[in-house]
């Protein structure tokens, strides 16, 4: 995959729903409860945000300081979607098995939670780690199942149908979902849909309606009743903008602006979202419109419209906060990067993965 040449919207979620370019699958890394970094990387070091879900790749915890790395996976396996689950991890193997992989010094083998004919996305460990939800369906940009299985044996707890890329715990039993009301247009074109709340036994709950793609992304901000939200911008060039949800709102609020690709929001236990934002160049719409890629910036989640920039060394994409003076992101030449929130300090990790991944078991 040619990651150096940015991607618009509408291509770029189409290269990741459709599987075209070599593209066919999510790979970001997670914040473990530690605070290392769990990566999923290639030979040559590299981490993607997005790309080939066949491709051998190890499993390893990396010290956000040191960029020491500590390699959960004894051989490399085509692993997607790394996600912290207690003392271990969760990932998608060969896109269509979910797998647990214990932690450092935690005994037991490699375990298989679900398996079978259809793929697998987004792997979301519960607080606790005691749950594991994943989307089951046919491709990446068609409505599944959202299941909710036992984090020990795989055993399914609940089901949800019609159920959207981008759903989030927002407690050890309640999950926000997007929810479709009909069929969604693999494009990435923008259609009326419902965020559901879904608490253990209990029948779900509109938690607000919204206009979404088929894949979108929610962050909640912990205890609080309250999240950021990808929503979409109809019109004949559709964006992506960063909405507000509250407990009692009907309505996703979009942050002001009309013309912006804002997306991969974070929220952290203050209320700051860390996202990105790109702009489409009016002189080349056709080619280089809003990019998954873009400025990293920051807002408070109650006033959206006031976001500033972070100072980064070009591009980032799928950042997250490492802890409250620090973030780490995807850039655009597949390389992940610590920083402070002043752009110093920059520790490019690229190296020590590359080597991790040749030394032995």
């Amino acid at each position: 995959m040619k990651t150096t040449t940015r991607r618009t919207l509408l291509a770029a979620l189409a290269a990741l729903l459709l599987g075209t370019v070599g593209c066919d699958d999510v790979l970001i890394f997670d914040v473990a409860p530690d605070g290392r970094l769990l990566v999923a990387f290639d030979a040559d070091g590299k981490a993607a945000a997005v790309g080939e879900g066949n491709r051998p790749r190890h499993l390893g915890l990396v010290d956000p300081t040191t960029g020491e790395v500590a390699r959960l996976t004894t051989a490399a396996a085509p692993l997607a979607w790394p996600r912290a689950c207690g003392a271990g991890a969760v990932a998608v193997r060969a896109r269509t098995t979910l797998v647990y992989i214990p932690g450092p010094g935690e005994e037991g083998a490699v375990r298989v939670l679900r398996t079978g004919g259809k793929r697998l996305f987004q792997p979301m460990p519960s607080p606790t780690g005691d749950k594991v939800a994943v989307l089951e369906t046919t491709k990446l940009g068609v409505p599944g199942v959202l299941l909710v299985l036992d984090a020990h044996t795989g055993a399914v707890d609940r089901a949800l149908e019609d159920v959207l890329l981008g759903f989030a715990w927002v407690g050890d039993d309640a999950l926000l979902a997007p929810h479709a009301l009909g069929p969604m247009d693999e494009s990435g074109a923008p259609a009326p849909a419902e965020v559901i709340l879904s608490k253990g036994g209990q029948a779900p709950v509109i938690a607000c309606r919204a206009t979404l793609t088929a894949a979108t992304w929610i962050s909640p901000r912990r205890g609080s009743g309250e999240a950021a939200i990808c929503v979409a911008r109809a019109g004949e060039s559709p964006t992506i903008g960063l909405a507000r949800i509250a407990a009692g709102s009907k309505e996703a609020a979009l942050s002001a602006g009309t013309a912006l690709l804002e997306f991969f929001p974070d929220v952290d236990k203050t209320g700051r979202v860390l996202f990105t934002r790109s702009t489409p160049n009016p002189k080349r719409p056709s080619l280089e419109g809003p990019s998954l890629e873009g400025e990293l910036r920051t807002a408070p989640l109650a006033d959206l419209s006031t976001s500033t920039v972070i100072p980064t060394r070009g591009p980032a994409t799928a950042p997250r906060w490492v802890d409250a003076g620090r973030v780490a992101y995807h850039t655009p030449e597949d390389h992940l990067v610590v920083q402070s929130l002043d752009g110093s300090g920059r520790l490019d990790l690229t190296d020590n993965l590359r080597a991790s991944y040749g030394e032995s078991p």
